[in-house]
């Protein structure tokens, strides 16, 4: 009797892990199809990132990436293939990213002490709680069990990018929090 019990728990234990870990990959690849319509519906002014020759989504989250390379794969922005590039360090000197998605604070803070956020010309996408009062763009928040998103769009028009109203639209527009 007590082996049936154990069993009967360790099973329904491997069977939540394994519903988390696919909603983990749904919510990712939502919000990798959020990430891409983002980027159909922007345009950044800098030059150098209008200079490569893909349009390049940057994270440091493994996960993200996997899912996103699956989602995006043979996909366009302004005639350009999408590349998903995993990057360990957001250092200045790395590569180029039109985009980059943060998952954690902790990669965020590394990124925001290597740049000068006001001037980075990069969609700044982040899943952390108050991410547009520390100067990110677009936050996805969950509101009543869905992924939606809080978007500041003045930190957009200031690094440099114009984002479709549209975009605004859907978005629950914040403003940045300076105190």
């Amino acid at each position: 009797m007590t082996y049936r019990v154990i069993l009967i728990i360790l099973l329904t234990v491997f069977a939540s892990l394994h519903t988390n870990a696919q909603t983990s990959q749904r919510e990712y690849a939502l919000k990798a199809g959020l990430i891409f319509n983002f980027a159909l519906y922007s345009q950044s002014s800098h030059s150098v990132l209008a200079d490569i020759p893909h349009y390049v989504i940057c994270s440091s989250s493994k996960p993200f990436i996997d899912v996103a390379r699956r989602i995006l794969a043979h996909k366009k922005i302004r005639q350009r293939d999408v590349k998903v590039q995993h990057i360990q360090l957001l250092l200045p000197d790395s590569q180029p990213c039109h985009i980059i998605f943060f998952d954690n604070l902790k990669s965020y803070s590394q990124y925001q002490t290597s740049h000068d956020i006001e001037l980075t010309y990069t969609m700044l996408i982040g899943e952390i709680s108050n991410f547009i009062d520390l100067g990110g763009h677009i936050n996805f928040i969950r509101i009543g069990g869905k992924i939606r998103f809080e978007i500041n769009p003045e930190q957009l028009q200031a690094s440099g990018i114009k984002v479709s109203s549209k975009v605004i639209r859907l978005g629950k527009v914040k403003m940045r929090n300076n105190s």
